[in-house]
């Protein structure tokens, strides 16, 4: 996974090294300018500044073996100075400690990633990210803990999530013949994620094994980390085990699923014994959100009263997680929880009669309008696109309820909101999505001509 040399290239390598190095030749800027993110790497594992390394390329760009655009016969930027560092490690006899640099080095770019949310910044450095995990799983294995925490989001995004958890495999593998119970737990907790996040691109029956491997590590970690020891980590393990259910559930029909579903409700409640208000606002409500998805979910497969109670006791989830998710606090959050907010009053709806029916939809089109205040086109374009679908439906149901000039205005409404969805859904990136709005927007168009022509 390294990217370093064959014996002949460093052979190669130090030969140039012999020559006299100008560092001021232009073309070094050129090479320098197809990202800077690997020479500063570099320069943090030889613990020097950037222009010792900066006058090694200009020598290989002089030597014709490298340039801006590298092919077979030629290095890129990276592969060339680790080789150089790692045949100056060698001969100082400091190669560990210089791996050890690597590591702490990108683990806090990862950390400042996670925090500012800049995962492109790392994006042409998965391989570097992979391979300082790797050397943290044997030299420091708290830091591949924070790396591979820090890192998940990125490689999911990447395309790389089977790379990430097979990572977190070796990480729990490793962490499980250790007599330290704190890192069996952590190594399970990777394990659980990484799972979590890699089925996301699998086949159906491959995800679910995916999944059930990850409910297996969740209950793994739940068997060392017992409330009594240390109720804020288990109830973090519940949440995750209860998000692993409900991912399973998405997976299965009937009985199974409504099994699944219970069981993730139940996870949930488990963890919001400890994840209270006073000890972590904004942790307790993203578990409420959680349990308000699964009861929604639950839902889905029951028939009336018994659903008209569980969609009321969803709705009730999210205005808990409401309190604290505020457009101050966590604005994406409060936005996300305002849209499952409608969506659980455009169902409840569909049990009522007459004007309790029109009343739900209305408040259900107020928090959808309420989310797309912080779900714009520039900031959340695929969000933004769900929620202006979202408003259209409501809006023909709506209309369904109503007659005249009303009526009328309640569908040109949805029209206009199908339309704005279009215009953020990519048709080659979601096109499911796309067809279905697509659809709804034809049917509300052509019930706006009928009852023009039968006016006339």
């Amino acid at each position: 996974m390294n990217p370093l040399l064959s014996p002949t290239s460093l052979t190669w390598i130090r030969r140039a090294l012999r020559g006299r190095i100008n560092p001021t030749q232009p073309r070094i800027q050129r090479v320098r300018s197809t990202g800077s993110t690997p020479l500063a790497a570099a320069s943090a594992v030889l613990e020097t500044g950037t222009k010792d390394g900066a006058a090694f390329l200009e020598e290989m760009c002089r030597l014709n073996l490298l340039d801006e655009e590298a092919t077979e016969q030629r290095y890129t930027q990276h592969a060339l100075l680790r080789a150089y560092c790692r045949a100056l490690l060698i001969k100082e006899e400091e190669l560990s400690a210089a791996h050890s640099r690597h590591v702490f080095w990108y683990k806090e770019q990862a950390q400042i990633a996670e925090k500012k949310g800049t995962w492109f910044a790392l994006a042409d450095d998965s391989d570097q990210l992979a391979w300082a995990i790797e050397k943290a799983i044997r030299l420091h294995p708290g830091a591949a803990e924070s790396l591979l925490k820090d890192t998940g989001e990125l490689f999911l995004s990447l395309g790389r999530s089977g790379l990430h958890f097979r990572l977190a495999q070796e990480f729990q593998q490793l962490a499980a013949i250790t007599n330290e119970r704190d890192l069996q737990v952590s190594g399970h907790l990777a394990l659980g994620a990484a799972a979590r996040r890699s089925a996301i691109a699998l086949t159906a029956s491959e995800r679910q094994a995916r999944l059930e491997e990850a409910l297996t590590a969740y209950k793994e970690a739940l068997r060392l980390r017992t409330s009594g020891d240390s109720p804020l980590e288990y109830a973090k393990i519940q949440n995750n085990m209860g998000v692993a259910l409900r991912n399973l559930a998405e997976g299965l029909v009937g009985a199974e699923r409504q099994v699944r579903l219970e069981e993730a409700v139940s996870a949930f409640g488990q963890a919001l014994q400890f994840r209270t208000p006073e000890t972590s606002p904004l942790g307790y409500a993203r578990i409420q959100n959680n349990s308000g998805f699964a009861v929604w979910n639950l839902a889905e497969g029951l028939v009336g009263v018994e659903r008209q109670a569980r969609l009321e006791e969803a709705l009730a989830a999210y205005q808990e997680a409401l309190r604290f998710r505020t457009p101050q606090a966590a604005p994406q959050y409060y936005a996300t929880t305002e849209n499952n907010v409608g969506l659980v009053l455009r169902d409840l709806s569909e049990g009522l009669l007459a004007s309790e029916r029109q009343a739900r939809l209305e408040e259900a089109l107020s928090a959808y309008r309420e989310a797309l205040r912080f779900r714009t086109p520039k900031r959340t374009p695929l969000q933004y696109a769900t929620t202006q679908n979202n408003l259209g439906v409501a809006l023909s149901n709506l209309a369904d309820g109503l007659t005249g000039a009303e009526r009328k205005a309640r569908l040109q409404d949805a029209v206009a909101a199908y339309r704005e969805a279009l215009q953020s859904f990519n048709a080659e990136g979601a096109p499911l999505q796309c067809d279905a709005i697509q659809n709804r927007l034809r049917k509300t168009l052509e019930t706006l001509g009928h009852e023009a022509d039968d006016t006339q």
